[in-house]
């Protein structure tokens, strides 16, 4: 029988009132509100000017705290919100796909579909690569499992969950603590270092913990930059530092969307490495999209992308 509405907490026991639910949720949103204040009456004595998201000497440490606070109030927001959600967890592959469609409107007024997937799976702890030309749909796929962008109808269970049943903010929460992206363009914040970049990602998951994220920039080679602000690191840097962060809230899931694009073939091949390497030591599956054919003898499964996208349209763009 499954075991729904199941909080992390509660270890196993499922709250089954409505109004203990109800209760509960509103007890985290307090809980939120609590910590993004104390985030700033503990950190206001370390500025002498309150000036946050306006110029002046403070304003960077003063952001970076009120990041770390709203992600705080974020975090146990959706975590109240996913109380609510009826979460059924069974023995399935960690990821599993049925009749998922995506499409949308073309200029015309016609409907073009960009993903059409009747079924895929994925095991925990396995790692393939999907190949695919640019506009095959790539990116968009990513993103749907991701929860970043909605399906037009099928689903998408990750862990047992079914990312498409849930609202907005259940999708973040559960993003935030089963998967890791990394991004062809990186996506870090270039006004913070390395090691600001990795905990702000851990603020959005479980919480910040430094001793982690400097031992994940130790693994990738960055142990002496992880001061260092992205604008001043170097292409293959800044990517190794974005699969660091990746992995910065223990993912079961790594999703990586060209990863070598940005690089030469040098630090592609490091960076190609470092990846599965990581993500074998941390237990992470690894959903790889590429269009580089040289990395296709590193995976031990490869399917190319026209094989299981029957979409009939292109994507706009990848």
């Amino acid at each position: 029988m499954p075991v729904c509405a199941i909080h992390p907490s509660r270890q196993g026991v499922p709250i089954r009132c409505s109004r203990t639910r109800r209760l509960y949720s509103i007890h985290r949103r307090l809980q939120g509100i609590l910590a993004l204040l104390l985030w700033a009456f503990r950190n206001a004595r370390k500025c002498r000017s309150f000036q946050p998201y306006f110029p002046g000497s403070c304003s960077r440490e003063w952001n970076l705290y009120l990041l770390r606070g709203l992600a705080s109030f974020y975090r146990l927001e959706r975590e109240a919100e996913s109380v609510s959600v009826n979460t059924c967890l069974s023995d399935m592959s960690l990821l599993a796909i049925a009749n998922l469609v995506k499409g949308y409107a073309s200029e015309g007024g016609e409907r073009v579909d960009v993903v059409r997937i009747a079924s895929f799976s994925l095991d925990a702890g396995e790692q393939m690569l999907l190949q695919g030309e640019s506009g095959s749909g790539k990116s968009t796929l990513l993103n749907l499992i991701a929860g970043i962008v909605v399906a037009d109808s099928g689903e998408i269970r990750l862990g047992g969950e079914n990312m498409t049943a849930l609202s907005e903010s259940a999708r973040d929460a559960h993003r935030a603590q089963s998967l890791g992206y990394v991004f062809q363009n990186f996506n870090l914040l270039d006004g913070y270092s390395c090691l600001e970049n990795v905990e702000l990602g851990m603020s959005f998951g479980a919480g910040v913990d430094r001793a982690f994220a400097q031992s994940l920039l130790e693994r990738v080679g960055l142990k002496d930059r992880e001061n260092y602000r992205p604008d001043q690191l170097s292409q293959g840097q800044r990517q190794r530092v974005a699969v660091a962060r990746a992995l910065a809230n223990r993912p079961k899931l790594v999703l990586a969307d060209e990863p070598t694009g940005n690089l030469d073939p040098k630090n592609a091949a490091l960076s190609m490495e470092l990846i599965q390497s990581l993500c074998r030591e941390n237990d992470a599956a690894l959903l790889l999209v590429s269009h580089d054919p040289q990395i296709e003898s590193q995976f031990d499964r490869v399917l190319g992308l026209s094989e299981l996208n029957q979409a009939n349209g292109m994507e706009a763009s990848t």
